[in-house]
C-alpha cells in the first residue's frame, strides 16, 4: 500500500526559471519542473478522501474549504501548464468556471501572467475536457478555445457544437 505523499520517482529539474518574486515569496521558494512533464493536483482530506458520495457536491471546495493557500497553489500550477485536463462531470458541476490561473486566485493574476510570459506560454492554458458520452454544454465559457476529447459516439453528439 502506498503511503500519502510518497515520492514515486525523481524527475530531473527543468531549467531554472525563477518565479516572479511575489510568487516565490508566497510559495516559499522556487518551483522547477522538467520541460516535459505531466502533473496533477487534487484536493484531499487528511484521511485521503478525494471524492464525496453525493455527485451533486463538488468535493474540491467541500474538502478544502476554499482555502486561500489551496487556491494559490492551483493557480500556480495552472500558470505553469500548457493545458488543464478535467472530466465532463467537473465541467457540469462547476458551470461558468474558468480553469485559468487568474480565475482560481485573482490576487495573483498579474504575477501568474508574468510567469506565463517568461515561460513563453500562451496567455491562458488550454482547457481539455474528457467525455465518453459527449454530454457537455458547448456554451460553457471555459470551452472557448478549449478541446473536447471523446469517443466516436460523443463526437457524433457534439458534431458542429465544439
Amino acid at each position: 500500500m502506498m503511503e500519502p505523499l510518497q515520492v514515486l520517482f525523481d524527475a530531473p529539474p527543468g531549467p531554472a526559471e525563477p518565479l516572479p518574486e511575489v510568487l516565490a515569496t508566497a510559495y516559499g521558494g522556487g518551483l522547477e519542473l522538467p520541460e516535459t512533464v505531466l502533473y496533477s493536483n487534487f484536493v484531499s482530506s487528511l484521511d485521503g478522501v478525494v471524492a464525496l458520495p453525493d455527485p451533486r457536491v463538488s468535493s474540491g471546495p467541500a474538502l478544502s474549504g476554499r482555502s486561500e493557500g489551496d487556491r494559490f497553489v492551483m493557480g500556480l500550477l495552472r500558470a505553469l501548464a500548457s493545458a488543464v485536463l478535467i472530466g465532463a462531470g467537473t465541467l457540469r458541476m462547476d458551470s461558468g468556471h474558468l480553469w485559468t490561473p487568474a480565475y482560481i486566485h485573482p490576487p495573483s493574476a498579474g504575477a501568474f501572467a508574468e510567469l506565463r510570459r517568461r515561460l513563453g506560454l500562451a496567455p491562458e492554458p488550454v482547457l481539455a475536457v474528457v467525455t465518453s458520452s459527449g454530454e457537455v454544454d458547448a456554451s460553457q465559457p471555459g470551452l472557448r478555445g478549449g478541446l473536447v476529447i471523446t469517443s466516436a459516439r460523443g463526437g457524433a453528439r457534439l458534431a458542429g457544437a465544439v
